[in-house]
């Protein structure tokens, strides 16, 4: 068994290391098993892995409603399976999405909250197990003292996971001695977020994401399937074609972008920063008995019992409110869903 560390100091660099290793996987794939706490960057991991794999890394999003995504890779292995266990209850809900297809050769599969079920994941491996800041390191970081970020520690076990795990550590160890940071060239970051939650989880940091160091590789994403919680699967494509429907919902947050307040729908609403189900439903009574059904800024939200100046804050970074007209305008098209 083969074991290497790397130090992240922010999402950027978690997306670099984890498209260095994309890059290392041949033909035959590989099982990776991610561990970590709440916000520890398994996600954007995963989306750097695509990155990596030739996949278009905006089509990545967390799994943990759907428990399962896949992604057809477009040179070497055939497809990404991006699995999410946090939800599932026992092994035996596994039978659902098919998880025993996800190891046959060829096939990357990529396991969140992998501990869990740790021995439905077999013998042959790659683990990445992300640490947490100590709550003195938090302490100490919120005092303005430098923080080393994020460590990453990887285990291999069979030969071939040890073979991947050489190249990419030869990788990512190559970008240190060359003294550069990690992160794509070409790229222009917005902002870091250092603890990132999505779904139904607590942020822990309300700065603005772009967790896609890339430039976009298509000019406009479609939506090709969605629920309540808004865009779930997305294809490239241009505005002007026929059936054209943008992302929406949580793809919006994952982008990085706002959702609009007067559009959320109750499922949508208990994903934002400590939003529950009580709240949630609480925002859309009170926006229901508002003056044409809507919020007329976000500052309203705390007429909503339980909202304070403290969760406004959070939720800023997250919400908008479009115009009147607009508003107007998206009612009267054939959405069955909130955005």
């Amino acid at each position: 068994m083969k074991t290497w560390f790397f130090d992240s100091p922010d999402p950027e660099h978690t997306f670099a290391c984890g498209a260095d290793l994309g890059r290392s996987i041949g033909r035959d794939g590989l099982v990776i098993a991610l561990v970590g706490p709440l916000g520890a960057g398994k996600t954007v991991f995963v989306k750097g892995l695509a990155d990596g794999l030739g996949i278009d890394a905006r089509l990545v999003s967390s799994p943990t409603f759907v428990i399962a995504q896949q992604y057809p890779i477009p040179v070497g292995p055939e497809a990404l399976h991006h699995v999410d266990l946090y939800r599932l209850e026992s092994s035996r809900e596994l039978e659902a999405i098919a998880f025993d297809d996800m190891f046959a050769p060829g096939q990357v599969l990529a396991v969140e909250w992998a501990d869990r079920f740790p021995d439905e994941l077999g013998k042959h491996l790659l683990q990445i197990e992300f640490e947490g800041p100590t709550p003195a390191e938090e302490d100490a970081a919120k005092a303005g003292a430098p923080w080393r970020g994020r460590r990453a520690r990887i285990t291999a076990e069979g030969a071939d996971p040890q073979r991947i795990l050489g190249d990419w550590a030869q990788r990512v160890d190559s970008v240190r001695a060359d003294g550069r940071s990690g992160v794509v060239a070409g790229s222009t970051p917005e902002s870091k977020l250092l603890l990132m939650l999505i779904l139904g989880i607590s942020f822990a940091s309300v700065a603005p994401l772009d967790l896609i160091p890339d430039p976009p590789r298509c000019s406009s994403l479609i939506e090709v399937e969605g629920d309540e919680l808004g865009t779930l699967r997305a294809r490239c494509g241009e505005p002007t074609a026929a059936g054209f429907v943008p992302v929406s919902g949580i793809a919006r947050i994952l982008a990085g972008e706002r959702i609009d307040l007067n559009r959320a729908s109750t499922a949508l609403l208990r994903s934002l920063p400590q939003i529950g189900p009580t709240r949630a439903q609480a925002i859309v009574r009170e926006r229901d008995a508002r003056k044409g059904g809507r919020f007329a800024s976000i500052d309203d939200l705390e007429s909503v019992r339980g909202i304070g100046p403290k969760t406004l804050a959070r939720l800023r970074h997250w919400l908008m409110v479009g115009t009147a007209t607009e508003f107007r305008e998206f009612e009267r098209t054939d959405f069955q869903r909130d955005d």
